[in-house]
């Protein structure tokens, strides 16, 4: 008896484990499906930027832009921003570091933002979904890819 009860053990540890590693996440495929809805609501942008455009900026941001090489390149409607795998994220001052995978989109005309946020904390999947749209933010991280830890 007790070598069944053993047995069945190790094979929920075994589903668990496989179910973690597997790459699918309805988390993500909601971040998947939201990124190409903003890209398809998106018209492109034409021509280049120029002194004009940045002309009402903060000093700051026309730096930047200067800096960066924006002047005479072409206009973007929307930005995607990549992270490499396992940057190290601080959870706060004198606090463990986490690795995480961090990926975001941004508008240009329409102030929309979302990102996604993907780690794990002691072996466990977690995961973040970021976003502003429509005037409205708001942030849900999940856990084992099943439960919701937050959502405001």
């Amino acid at each position: 008896m007790f070598s069944i009860m053993i047995g069945i053990m190790a094979v929920a540890i075994l589903l668990i484990v496989i179910y973690f590693i597997q790459p699918y996440s309805p988390l993500k495929s909601d971040f998947q499906q939201t990124s190409a809805w903003m890209i398809a609501e998106t018209q492109s942008e034409t021509g280049v930027f120029s002194q004009a455009d940045i002309a009402e900026l903060p000093p700051p941001v026309q730096k930047c832009f200067f800096r960066c090489g924006y002047l005479g390149t072409p206009k973007m409607s929307w930005m995607k921003t990549v992270f490499e795998k396992d940057i190290p994220f601080s959870t706060g001052l004198n606090k463990n570091t986490l690795k995480i995978d961090y990926m975001q989109y941004n508008l240009v005309k329409i102030p929309n933002r979302i990102a996604f946020i993907d780690s794990s904390i002691y072996g466990v999947p977690f995961q973040g979904f970021d976003s502003f749209l429509q005037g409205s933010g708001s942030m849900r991280g999940v856990i084992a890819k099943t439960f919701t830890l937050l959502f405001f």
